[in-house]
């Protein structure tokens, strides 16, 4: 007889077996369950947990130095087309380094109006049970006068020496799906741009890949 309501997407299943030590590895095990607790879609207890889930969790701090009179400096994170992992931002902190109060300017595009593709980012992951090298790529660009790409999604004030936090709670993690890319950057000239990350990625599902 068939289980009604079997989940298809193996990470939930893969996730309630290895969290309850389940020997049998039923085809369904939130039906095997369903008797003791009762699963649901919002699986989310704890960042150690992520791992479990299908998720892997990189940090990098990139920085981009001054470019000189008249030139721009930008930081790019780019998920490359093709990769069929969704990126997520959990952490996004700007840190004005240089003498004088700045316009901090993120924009959001897609690979072709970006600024070049860097290397893969190695040996940033968070947790030494996964990988440690990212898909998400990192590009810098500071020998024009040429702005950023994309579409702005936050433009703010910065004092000389001080941080901005980006990210100040879940609701406000951003995604990166393959081909896109965001940047960082000032309005301003000859500045130089610092940015403190944290993401977790994980393979898209087969569902996700037909949108």
């Amino acid at each position: 007889m068939a289980i009604f309501n079997e989940i298809l997407a193996g990470r939930f299943n893969k996730a309630l077996i290895k969290l309850f030590n389940m020997k049998s590895a039923p085809a369904a095990p939130s039906a095997a369950l369903g008797s003791e607790i009762i699963p649901a879609l919002t699986m989310f207890y704890g960042a150690e947990a992520r791992a479990l889930e299908g998720w892997q969790r990189y940090g990098q701090a990139p920085s981009a130095a001054a470019g000189g009179a008249g030139n721009i400096t930008i930081i790019q994170f780019l998920n490359p087309a093709g990769s069929k992992i969704m990126v997520v931002f959990e952490k996004l902190l700007y840190s004005n380094n240089n003498a004088a109060t700045t316009f901090v300017l993120v924009t959001y595009g897609i690979t072709g109006i970006g600024i070049g593709i860097g290397t893969s980012s190695t040996n940033v992951g968070l947790d030494n049970r996964a990988s440690p090298s990212s898909v998400l790529q990192i590009t810098t660009k500071n020998g024009t006068a040429a702005g950023q790409n994309g579409v702005a999604i936050l433009k703010a004030p910065i004092l000389a020496n001080s941080n901005l936090e980006i990210i100040t709670t879940d609701i406000q993690e951003l995604t990166l799906a393959p081909g896109s890319f965001f940047q960082f950057g000032t309005n301003a000239v000859n500045q130089s741009v610092d940015v403190t990350s944290i993401w977790r990625e994980r393979p898209l599902e087969d569902s996700e890949l037909s949108l």
